[in-house]
């Protein structure tokens, strides 16, 4: 059943991208509703419905009225006369606390040890102790009087999971909070539970949409040009060999919206011109299962050319992919996906779907790969393998990327957020890394900081 509904889900959301009647009949009637119902039940509810239409629709001029709208509720539940409220008169988050989301946010941990409520994460037996959570303290609020510490959230779920478990407006006396999110358009209704009359947070924005869109509205958030992809430890994804082995790596997810079957009808076509290539699937299961990715290649009659890797370290995804002549990312919508910078990283060049939503379209370049239509993806592969030798893409993209670039980036944000308010700025923030979750870089900055999340507990709701 729940195969059915991602399935039903994914096909909408490709009806909506695709047809701007479509999308524009799905606008309406999200604003007809909210306009007429969902407002007076509960503004949050409404709010993320119109967050939520603003994140699917790609054409900005669609969802004008969606924003207008966002805009209003934001206003009149945020804002006194124009100007934003204190933290602690937020509306939204009083409609929040009263919403079936909230008990929902509230439940995910509610069951956890203390000391793992307190990084937002499962418990495990066992677990390594470099293990984070959903959360990372990357500086701990300063003995200078006003100089606040620095606390990342990860995944978009984790925004509103966070306000369910932590006070908010305790929390932002301390801490500056940076969003870190999943998807591929971050106007995310949880933003809002987090804006208050002096309060600046800041939202990793690798899509230039996010910030327009953010920009238009009443909030407490500043962008900053970054994304999850961004946070690969340079120095684990790097070469690890000349020899090649396969021709084409695809680090995916047993997905349907990674669209495997996109590389398998290629693969067939080449097959038909006498080319056989050697194809390594890396992956781990969601709504399908490597058997049901090996069935998808036998359909094409190209499952002997495939070598499937699952739930790997990622020690073994930096070899194999090192041992690529490219790799290849299919997705039409995704946020800022990481198999791509780690390929990229690997030396090894990318091929990106040429509509994709989601990956910044200027990292794909002359030095680091190709972008190719569904039906472009065979001679882009052809491509590359014959033009192995013009492409550099690791040479590129650690200028550009990587966790240590990152890091100073943030930071740099950070300290100028700070001495516009009239901060003090003593510490920088610490390294970190995405292992694909939140990692020191320094084991010694983890045990430094250990202390500082016990100290959350004095900001848990009781």
């Amino acid at each position: 059943m729940r195969s059915l509904s991602i399935a039903i889900r994914e096909w909408l959301l490709d009806k909506i991208r695709k047809s701007k009647f479509v999308a524009k009949t799905y606008c309406y009637l999200v604003v007809f509703y909210c306009e007429n119902m969902a407002i007076e039940r509960n503004c949050y509810e409404a709010l993320t419905l119109l967050c939520n239409a603003m994140r699917r629709v790609p054409d900005l001029s669609v969802t004008n009225k969606c924003s207008l709208l966002a805009e209003k509720i934001i206003q009149d539940k945020c804002c006194s006369d124009g100007t934003m409220l204190p933290i602690e008169q937020n509306g939204l988050l009083t409609d929040f606390r009263k919403s079936h989301r909230y008990s929902v946010a509230r439940g995910v941990f509610a069951d956890e040890p203390e000391i793992d409520r307190l990084h937002l994460r499962h418990y495990r037996q066992a677990s390594n102790a470099a293990r984070q959570g959903n959360i990372i303290i990357l500086k701990a609020p300063g003995s200078e009087v006003g100089e606040k510490g620095v606390m990342l959230l990860k995944y978009s779920p984790t925004f509103e999971q966070f306000p369910a478990i932590f006070d908010i407006a305790s929390v932002t006396k301390e801490y500056r909070l940076v969003f870190e999110p999943s998807w591929y358009r971050n106007v995310e209704s949880s933003l809002f539970l987090y804006s208050g009359l002096g309060i600046t947070n800041v939202l990793q924005a690798a899509q230039n949409d996010d910030k327009v869109i953010l920009e238009s509205v009443t909030s407490s958030i500043r962008t900053v040009d970054l994304g999850s992809g961004d946070w690969i430890d340079i120095d684990e994804f790097c070469p690890t060999t000349n020899a090649k082995i396969y021709d084409v790596v695809m680090v995916a997810s047993w997905a349907k919206f990674k669209r495997h079957k996109v590389l398998f009808k290629s693969l067939f076509e080449l097959k038909k011109l006498g080319k056989a290539l050697r194809v390594a699937l890396i992956g781990y299961p969601m709504d399908m299962t490597k058997d049901d990715i090996l069935d998808q290649a036998k359909e094409y009659h190209v499952d002997t050319f495939c070598e499937i890797f699952e739930q790997i370290p990622p020690s073994e995804v930096a070899r194999i992919t090192s041992a690529s002549r490219m790799a290849v990312h299919l997705s039409k919508a995704e946020g800022t996906n990481k198999a791509s910078y780690e390929a990229l990283l690997c030396d090894v060049p990318l091929i990106i779907y040429k509509h994709n939503i989601g990956f910044r379209n200027n990292y794909i370049n002359a030095s680091t790969g190709v972008m190719a239509d569904d039906n472009e993806l065979a001679g882009a592969i052809e491509y590359v393998l014959a033009n192995a030798d013009s492409f550099s893409p690791r040479k590129w993209i650690v200028k550009q990327s990587g966790h240590k670039n990152a890091t100073h980036k943030l930071n740099q944000a950070l300290k100028e957020i700070a001495l516009e308010n009239g901060e003090p700025w003593t510490v920088d923030i610490v390294l970190k890394k995405n292992g694909p979750n939140f990692l020191y870089a320094r084991d010694d900055d983890r045990m430094d900081l250990e202390s500082a999340y016990y100290d959350l507990k004095t900001h848990l709701h009781k």
